[in-house]
């Protein structure tokens, strides 16, 4: 986000009026897309992003656990797979159990950081974050499959052709100024 806010400031730096308009519908835009359920789970389960947030705000990290829970129950109908996986993720939110209390996880957390390949491709984002998943994630493989799908689903390129085709009617009303 940060990236292609700086991006359009930079292009649009000599019409400020603009900027403030161009960059007050991205902000809203940006909100709405962001708030959905499916955006929270999988910002949970980016344990660089995840950790981070949760050692500043506990509050705002317990609202994604929230968020992930909702997307676990509508894609998980099993109640018994339910109680597993969330004996998982309490695992993983601890740092605890065989899979996510060895060093080496906690360690490469920020070493798989996603953050630094995503502005390149959606496929390094999803690879990133998947191999975390991979390495560390395969004693609790019921969580490791959800959130493969979970991420999965967030780097599919219907999102980005609906931003797209947004930013496209954006892009009309700059050249009618």
């Amino acid at each position: 986000m940060d990236v292609a806010k700086n991006t359009i400031k930079e292009s649009l730096k000599h019409n400020p009026r603009l900027l403030a308009e161009v960059l007050e519908y991205y902000g809203k835009r940006w909100e709405n897309q962001m708030e959905q359920k499916l955006y929270g789970a999988a910002l949970y389960l980016n344990a660089a992003k995840f950790f981070a947030i949760r050692d500043q705000d506990r509050r705002q990290a317990a609202r994604l656990r929230s968020m992930f829970n909702d997307v676990m129950w509508k894609m998980i109908s099993d109640e018994d797979e339910q109680t597993k996986i969330s004996k998982q993720a309490d695992d993983y939110e601890r740092s605890e159990g065989d899979c996510f209390s060895k060093q080496g996880a906690i360690r490469d957390r920020d070493k798989k950081n996603p953050s630094k390949f995503f502005v390149e491709a959606n496929e390094y984002f999803l690879c990133v974050v998947v191999c975390w998943w991979g390495s560390y994630g395969g004693l609790a493989f019921e969580l490791q499959s959800l959130a493969k799908r979970i991420i999965s689903l967030c780097c599919s390129a219907s999102g980005c052709e609906r931003n797209w085709s947004v930013f496209s009617n954006v892009s009309i009303s700059i050249v009618s100024y």
